[in-house]
Order: structure tokens, then C-alpha cells, then sequence
């Protein structure tokens, strides 16, 4: 269950910074890289087992549904004549 949560607000989270981002217009990587210098800092506090297995599940499992989530919204966007 606290997978479920976690992976949830995860990508609520994502969702919300991809609709910041198309909406204003910002560089993503204004978002992304202070997000990764945090996981790279916790992951020196946390055991070994844990980092892989966060990292899997966040790629396999939230690559697709955050794609499968904003791939519509995006293109919804571009027919508007958004960028």
C-alpha cells in the first residue's frame, strides 16, 4: 500500500509540473534538476537494495503511466498552437 501511495504522488507530482511547465513556458530542467540533486543526496542515506529498487519501479512503472497521463494533455496543447 505505501508503494501505491508513494508511486500516486509521484506522479500527481509530475503530472502538476507538466502542467506548470506547458502553461508557463519554463525550461524543465528549472523542475528536474534541484528534483535529482535531492534523490542523489538521499541516496547516500539510504541502503543499496532500496535505491535500485526505487529507481526500477519509478522508471518502469511511472514512465508509463505518467506517458500515458500527459501524452493527451500535451497534445491537446499542441492543437491550440501551444509549444
Amino acid at each position: 500500500m505505501t508503494i501505491r501511495f508513494t508511486l500516486a504522488v509521484g506522479i500527481g507530482v509530475a503530472t502538476m509540473l507538466a502542467i506548470v511547465k506547458i502553461l508557463t513556458e519554463t525550461n524543465i530542467l528549472l523542475f528536474l534538476a534541484p528534483l535529482y540533486i535531492i534523490a542523489l543526496i538521499l541516496m547516500k542515506f539510504t541502503p543499496r537494495l532500496f535505491v535500485g529498487l526505487a529507481f526500477d519501479s519509478g522508471g518502469v512503472v511511472g514512465g508509463a503511466l505518467t506517458s500515458a497521463m500527459l501524452t493527451p494533455l500535451t497534445l491537446r496543447n499542441s492543437e491550440r498552437g501551444g509549444h
